[in-house]
């Protein structure tokens, strides 16, 4: 796509704009009389060329006294280097706070809901209500379509969105805010991963849409192995590169206590053969994913061929038998 419209350009540049110039831009003569505004702007364009001239003429007589003037106004101007922005794009104060929250692998969502309780009264103590709209807090993941669409990847998981007013309606700015939430909630839960990104379309844009503007990606076949490597690369970061915080790996470990908990259980309670259904469906099984089905005795049936159905009293304890 470059190449073609370097080759349109060079094309009309060589057979459009030439015709147009030649019949839009006609030659003026000495002698024709010009509108009034043009012939003031080019007076004042000559006169402004000719004491530009004069004063390159004034500068090249008196070189040492030119160079003098022009370290003066550099040592003047050190004071106000502090004030120079560093960033190609500067920080801006989009007026939200987002806080990734991670409790230890393998929480139950009901103790999860109880920590991201406590939180929000931390946050409320750090943030006071005029300066704050609203505190919205998702807790966990449904495993269906949902999942896509939200950060969290398990139970322990939380991600809180704090809406702050309009920046000219505070004095604290939304950084600020985030710098106090970090040092409260790290020093009040420090067995908690938290990241706190305060968002904005211009980070999302400088990041590619990533929550962090470093973000690392290890890929492989072994999962243990990648978030072992993860691990190590996160404490390297930690020890070797200063002025990083909220360094985490988005996606834990998790243990193998409902896969377990499933290989314990009878295979009748998941079997479906033609005279009994099954007895455990899908959403009994959390974390377990929805493409979990048993087979008959001796395996497990494809995923394809199974259609959760309602269990009875009866037929559990047929089941248990």
């Amino acid at each position: 796509s470059v190449a073609f419209a370097m080759f349109a350009s060079y094309f009309l540049s060589r057979t459009l704009s030439p015709a147009f110039c030649a019949y839009f831009l006609k030659a003026h003569h000495p002698d024709e009389k010009r509108f009034v505004l043009f012939r003031a702007a080019d007076w004042g364009f000559d006169r402004l060329r000719d004491r530009y001239t004069g004063l390159l003429r004034l500068a090249i007589r008196r070189r040492w006294a030119t160079v003098l003037l022009s370290l003066a106004l550099l040592v003047a101007s050190l004071p106000l280097f502090p004030l120079i922005g560093q960033e190609l794009f500067p920080a801006t104060d989009a007026g939200q706070i987002v806080i990734n929250l991670r409790a230890a692998s393998g929480t139950r969502i009901e103790l999860t809901e109880q920590l991201t309780q406590a939180v929000e009264k931390e946050i409320q103590s750090v943030i006071p209500e005029t300066d704050r709209q609203m505190i919205v807090t998702d807790i966990g993941v449904l495993y269906d379509w949902p999942a896509g669409y939200t950060a969290n990847s398990g139970p322990m998981d939380a991600t809180l969105l704090i809406q702050l007013t309009d920046a000219k309606d505070r004095d604290v700015s939304t950084p600020h805010y985030a710098t106090e939430l970090r040092k409260r909630l790290l020093a009040r839960f420090p067995e908690v991963s938290f990241a706190l990104n305060t968002g904005g379309m211009v980070s999302a844009a400088l990041n590619f849409g990533l929550p962090s503007p470093i973000n690392i990606q290890v890929e492989g076949r072994d999962m243990k192995e990648q978030y072992r490597i993860a691990q190590e690369i996160v404490a390297q970061l930690r020890d070797k590169v200063p002025g990083l915080v909220d360094l985490r790996v988005q996606r834990g470990q998790e243990p193998d206590e409902h896969a377990q908990q499933l290989h314990d259980l009878r295979p009748g309670l998941l079997a479906r053969s033609q005279d009994r259904k099954p007895l455990l469906r899908r959403r009994h099984v959390p974390g377990a994913g929805h493409r979990v089905a048993g087979g008959p005795e001796d395996g497990h049936r494809d995923w394809r061929r199974y259609r959760p159905s309602r269990p009875t009293a009866k037929r559990h304890q047929r089941g248990n038998r």
